[in-house]
C-alpha cells in the first residue's frame, strides 16, 4: 500500500510520462522545500517583528527609508524568482508569475534594450539585481 500521500503522487508522475516508482524521492523533495519555506517564514516573521518593534516612535522618513528598502528587497526576490522561472521553463504568461513580470519588467526590460545580445544569455536579471543592490546599500541607515 502506498500511502495518502503516495497514491495520487503515482498517478500524476504516471499521467506525466515519469516513473511512478520515483514517487517517494519526490515526496521527500517536496516535504524538504516546504519545510525550508516554513522555516524561511517563520524567520522572516520574527525578523519583521523585531523591525516593527525597533521601529515605534521612529520619524517619517525612517518609515519611509524603511518602507523603500522592503520595496527594493521585494523585487529583488521577484528577479530571483523569474531567473529560477526561467531555468524550469515556467512561462511568462503561467498564473502564479505574472506578478513577478509585472514586478521586474520596468526595469529588466529597459536594461536588456540597451545591452548587447549574447546568444541564449540574458544578463539584464542580473545587471537590475546589481542596480537594485547598489540602490539599498545607498540608502541612509537601510537594513541590509
Amino acid at each position: 500500500m502506498a500511502g495518502p500521500f503516495l497514491t495520487p503522487l503515482e498517478r500524476r508522475l504516471r499521467r506525466a510520462g515519469a516513473n511512478p516508482v520515483d514517487a517517494p524521492l519526490w515526496l521527500l523533495g517536496a516535504v524538504m522545500v516546504a519545510g525550508l519555506l516554513i522555516i524561511n517564514l517563520v524567520g522572516w516573521l520574527a525578523g519583521s517583528f523585531a523591525v516593527l518593534t525597533a521601529m515605534q516612535g521612529a520619524t517619517p522618513a525612517a518609515w519611509i527609508l524603511l518602507l523603500l528598502s522592503g520595496a527594493i528587497w521585494l523585487i529583488m526576490a521577484a528577479i530571483m524568482v523569474r531567473v529560477i522561472g526561467s531555468w524550469l521553463g515556467v512561462g511568462r504568461f503561467t498564473g502564479w508569475m505574472r506578478p513577478v513580470f509585472l514586478l521586474t519588467d520596468w526595469i529588466i526590460l529597459p536594461i536588456a534594450r540597451r545591452m548587447p545580445a549574447m546568444g541564449m544569455i540574458d544578463l539584464s536579471p542580473f545587471v537590475a539585481y546589481l542596480l537594485l543592490l547598489v540602490l539599498r546599500a545607498l540608502l541612509p541607515g537601510a537594513a541590509q
